[in-house]
Formats: structure tokens, sequence, C-alpha cells
């Protein structure tokens, strides 16, 4: 893991956040990241898993961070709200912003293979 200059030391804490428009109020588990294939990704919100294998990501954020997605490492479906997607699966790096910090402040790692539905 790559600590950015001037970025203060771990661990961070993130508070919940209100999730996207519901019929009642979610509080989630959501930090700003960046995904870095050929270019940088625009900065977005995501929500944090501790359970999940995979990092899933948005088609247009993975195109906007220029992954390669035609040659991927490897591809599968996924049982995901009682369906089954395929997946592709690309290897990037990935970067979290520090908590209200500013966009020099991240801390950045090689992500296990990353995906987009």
């Amino acid at each position: 893991m790559d600590l950015a200059p001037g970025t203060p030391g771990l661990p961070w804490r993130y508070p919940y956040q209100k999730d996207a428009p519901r019929q009642r109020e979610v509080l989630r588990p959501l930090v700003s990241i960046r995904l870095l294939g050929r270019d940088i990704s625009t900065g977005v919100l995501a929500l944090v898993d501790s359970g999940s294998e995979h990092i899933l990501a948005a088609p247009w954020l993975v195109a906007d961070a220029k992954v390669e997605l035609d040659h991927p490492r490897y591809e599968t479906d996924l049982g995901i709200g009682g369906g089954t997607p395929a997946f592709k699966f690309a290897d990037l790096r990935l970067r979290l912003q520090y908590p209200g910090g500013q966009d020099s402040q991240f801390i950045e790692w090689e992500a296990d293979p990353t995906s987009a539905a």
C-alpha cells in the first residue's frame, strides 16, 4: 500500500452516510474512492461490504478509468439479488481518499481483480 505524502496515517474513521433515497432513512458505510487503470476515475462514494470477496464497479466508472476489459483476467457469473449476472474481472489500482481530506490525501494499492458488470 502506498500512502500519499501529507496524508495522515491509519487508522481512518468514516461516518455512516445516508444512502440513495429510500422509503426510510438508511445509513451505510460509504467511502470516497477512485479507480486507476490507464487513467484515474472520477471520485465516487463506494459501499463497504467487508464480507464480499469481490470489488464490483459500475461499467461507466471502469470506462472512466480506462480499464481494458477486452481481455479480462477472468469472467464469471455471480449470484446477486436473485440473479446471476456475468462479470469481467481486470487488474487495477484502488485509491481510498482520506475522510474529509483533499484529493491529494489517499492510500492506494493494487486491488485483486476488479469487475465491471
